[in-house]
């Protein structure tokens, strides 16, 4: 008698195809629309302005008494990462570019790690398996605020550290250095990752070995400060990067763990877990697993140093993706090829699909560039030229007055530790013409907002679009 399942693997086979392209085309489409929402974020417009500034010769870096007061308290990297946004014509064309860049990186890297993150001799991995893999890891990078959506100094210093404990794995320790080095000029606290390297070659090699290892990271940190001082400034590189962080108050930690507990459920308590109970396994000299298990528990303390300081979030929390993804490959080299059947293909394809799906129907992202702010900043500029300050949007100014501003976030960082702006530091990085303080709607941060502002009397409100607009206006103001 024939044998009716004779035809049901090619079937199965069709249907995992087509089921993992449709989760590769709505993966796609997700992140289009996080490119499509990412200048909706003022986050990242402030965040970028210092790339912008460079480009256009300024420096983002400030001392106590002199330069922009800006959000930027993180390494240069990411602003020499970020400068090709500033060849873009517009502020909107800016941003479409830096998210571009950002979420580019992201993804770049995560791929890359997946296809080139060597597994044990003998073990059957699969193209197909790795790429399936890297589509897992894309798709988890959803957190908003150290997500696609939202830039941030974390975002490539994890995809460098990424490639530097590669580097090391794959047994180019020069390279894993240097990118270690560029990790650190990414996030301060990111040296960690360094650590890290140095205690695995320590256990796993030799300990001449991790002393060599710290003298390279210690010499490419030090090429990479070279390099910086003439571009930033040595005083004003020593001042964001050391005198005000070092500054920045603590939080209680309970009220904070309770506001990211699922989180943190995920991305540390889970991890966790996984190491307590494999740890039999995974903490041995000839254990492949060794390196990312490192990494994670090293880049833990100063995570959470980051994550209990006024002002801090998930996005300090570095140690899940750097041990998730070679984890995820090296998991899948070592399991049995019986474990990946064309049943299973079907049902991860199926998986990542619906994971996909649900990202897209529950982040309420645009399909469309969201450019209103933009063009509405465009207008209010064309009206009141070198009158207008966006505490929130100084990439707009950058392309009108080709001027960086004081924003609205380092203004609040020196209020939160204590360090005076004199009025003629404030003055001097304000518009010339200044009677107008353009801050955007909706402001639910609204008195703080106007205090910092140093408006003058007899300011009143008006609105122009998403815009509020705060000062004396005589007459003079837009309407809309």
């Amino acid at each position: 008698m024939p044998n009716p399942t004779a035809n049901l693997d090619p079937t199965l086979r069709l249907a995992a195809r087509v089921s993992l392209g449709a989760a590769t085309g709505l993966t796609l489409f997700w992140l289009w629309c996080c490119w499509c929402g990412f200048p909706a974020i003022p986050w990242n417009d402030i965040r970028v302005a210092p790339a912008i500034a460079l480009h256009q010769g300024l420096s983002a870096y400030s001392t106590a008494t002199a330069g922009p007061i800006t959000t930027w308290t993180y390494g240069p990297v990411p602003i020499l990462l970020m400068w090709p946004a500033g060849l873009a014509a517009t502020a909107a064309g800016a941003l479409q570019a830096a998210g571009a860049i950002h979420i580019g990186i992201m993804v770049g890297v995560l791929v890359w790690v997946c296809f080139a993150w060597p597994v044990q001799p003998g073990a059957n991995l699969d193209p197909g398996r790795r790429f399936m893999a890297a589509l897992l890891c894309v798709l988890l990078v959803r957190n908003p605020t150290s997500g696609y959506v939202v830039f941030c100094a974390d975002s490539p210093g994890v995809a460098l550290g990424l490639l530097s404990l590669l580097a090391l794995a794959r047994g180019h320790r020069w390279a894993a250095a240097a990118m270690a080095a560029t990790a650190a000029a990414c996030k301060q606290t990111m040296v960690d990752i360094a650590l890290a390297e140095c205690l695995w070659l320590y256990v796993a090699v030799a300990p001449k070995e991790a002393a060599y290892h710290a003298l390279r990271c210690m010499a490419a940190g030090l090429f990479v400060a070279i390099a910086c001082i003439p571009l930033f400034g040595a005083a004003e590189l020593w001042y964001s990067l050391v005198e005000l962080p070092r500054r920045f108050p603590s939080v209680p930690p309970w009220p904070r763990l309770g506001d990211h507990l699922p989180y943190l459920a995920g991305h540390v308590l889970l991890p966790g877990l996984v190491l307590a109970a494999g740890r039999r396994r995974i903490f041995r000299r000839e254990s492949p697993f060794l390196l990312p298990a490192l990494a994670f528990c090293c880049t833990l303390p100063l995570g959470f140093a980051g994550l209990f300081t006024v002002g801090g979030n998930v996005n300090s929390l570095h140690s899940f993706w750097l041990w998730f993804p070679p984890t995820l490959l090296l998991f899948l080299g070592a399991a049995p090829a019986a474990w990946f059947g064309v049943k299973t293909r079907l049902g991860v394809a199926l998986l990542l699909a619906a994971l996909a799906t649900g990202w897209i129907q529950s982040s309420g992202l645009p399909a469309r560039p969201n450019l209103r702010v933009y063009r509405d900043a465009a207008e209010l500029t064309r009206l009141m030229p070198g009158r207008v300050w966006f505490p929130l949007h100084p990439v707009v100014t950058l392309y009108s007055d080709r001027r960086l501003y004081h924003d609205l976030d380092g203004l609040t960082v020196r209020k939160i530790v204590g360090e005076p702006v004199s009025d003629e530091h404030f003055q001097s990085f304000m518009p010339p013409r200044r009677q107008v303080c353009a801050m955007l709607l909706p402001v639910g941060w609204a008195v703080t907002d106007i205090r910092l502002a140093r408006l003058p009397a007899g300011s009143t409100t008006r609105v122009f679009g998403v815009f509020q607009l705060d000062g004396v206006f005589n007459g003079t103001e837009p309407n809309r």
